[in-house]
C-alpha cells in the first residue's frame, strides 16, 4: 500500500471553538520543563514547540470526536478511512515519517472478563502520538497514569513503543494467572476431584482461544512490517518492533500450550 508524507505541524487546522468533548486526555511533554495537560484548543501551540512530544487520546464513542479529528486533519487519510469503516483488522505500517498501528488491547470496563479485548487505533510521528478507542482500554489508561507519574519520551513513536511495553506486561500477567489456574486444576484432578473442574477448564479454553485470535494476527502484521524496506523509521524503531514481534510469538505459543493442557485435562 502506498504511503503518504504527513507533517503534523504544517497540516494541523486550528479547532473550532467547541468544548473538548471526545478528548479523553491531552499531554504536552516539552524537551525541558514539566509535563502539561492540554485541551484540544492548545494543540496547535504545543506542536509548534521544537523537540516536544504531544499525546492526544480520543474517545470515538463520543458523537463529536470524529468531526473534531477530521476537521483538524490530524491523521493520515488511510487511517481515517480505516476508522470510518470501523475496520478493526490488525495492521502496522509506515505512513510517511510516522507509523500507523491498529491493535487489540485488554478492556478496562467494570465487570468485564479480564481477557476481553477491543481495538486501539494509533498514529505516531516524531512530535505526536494520537490514540483512539471506542471502549475503555487497560494499556491506554496505564500509559496515562505513567505519563502523569513522570514517564517521558523522546518522540511520539517512542511513546507508542512504551504503550506496547505496558500492554505486553499486562498480557504476561494475565497468562501467568491462567497458568496458575491450570496448575491448581491439575492438582485437584490428580486428587480425584474431576467433575467440578470441567466447567472451569472449558472457560480457560475459551479465554485462550480468544487471546490467540486477538494477538496472533498482530504478530503476522509485525513480521510483514519488518520484512519490508522502511528506512525512514530507522533501526531503533525496527528494533522495538522486532522485540514486540518476538514477545507476541512467545506469548501466543504459551497460550497455545495452556489451551492444549486444558483440553487434555478436560478429556481426562
Amino acid at each position: 500500500m502506498p504511503t503518504e508524507s504527513f507533517d503534523t505541524t504544517t497540516r494541523f487546522t486550528p479547532p473550532t471553538p467547541l468544548q473538548d468533548d471526545g478528548l479523553i486526555c491531552g499531554f504536552h511533554l516539552p524537551r525541558d520543563g514539566p509535563l502539561r495537560e492540554i485541551r484540544f484548543s492548545e494543540v496547535s501551540e504545543a506542536l509548534e514547540e521544537p523537540g516536544s512530544v504531544t499525546w492526544l487520546h480520543f474517545n470515538l464513542a463520543h458523537a463529536g470526536t470524529w468531526r473534531r479529528i477530521t476537521h483538524a486533519q490530524l491523521l493520515p487519510e488511510n487511517l481515517c478511512e480505516t476508522i470510518e469503516r470501523h475496520d478493526e483488522r490488525c495492521r502496522i505500517e509506515p505512513a510517511g515519517d510516522g507509523l500507523i498501528a491498529v491493535i487489540h488491547d485488554l478492556t478496562f470496563e467494570k465487570d468485564s472478563d479480564p481477557s476481553e479485548v477491543a481495538t486501539l487505533w494509533l498514529y505516531a510521528t516524531q512530535c505526536l502520538l494520537i490514540s483512539a478507542r471506542r471502549h475503555p482500554l487497560k494499556t491506554a489508561d496505564d500509559l496515562r497514569s505513567a505519563v502523569r507519574g513522570g514517564l517521558r519520551a523522546e518522540s511520539g513513536i517512542d511513546l507508542m513503543a512504551q504503550l506496547f511495553e505496558l500492554r505486553m506486561e499486562a498480557l504476561r500477567q494475565l497468562v501467568e494467572e491462567i497458568n496458575e489456574q491450570v496448575d491448581d486444576i491439575e492438582d485437584k484432578v490428580l486428587r480425584g476431584r474431576v467433575t467440578e473442574q470441567r466447567e472451569e477448564l472449558g472457560r480457560i479454553r475459551r479465554i485462550c482461544a480468544r487471546l490467540r485470535r486477538s494477538f496472533a494476527p498482530e504478530r503476522i502484521a509485525l513480521q510483514r512490517m519488518l520484512a519490508r524496506p522502511h528506512s525512514a523509521l530507522g533501526e531503533r524503531v525496527s528494533g522495538w518492533l522486532r522485540t514486540v514481534s518476538d514477545d507476541l510469538a512467545f506469548l501466543t505459543d504459551e497460550v497455545t500450550a495452556l489451551q492444549e493442557r486444558a483440553k487434555l485435562l478436560q478429556e481426562e
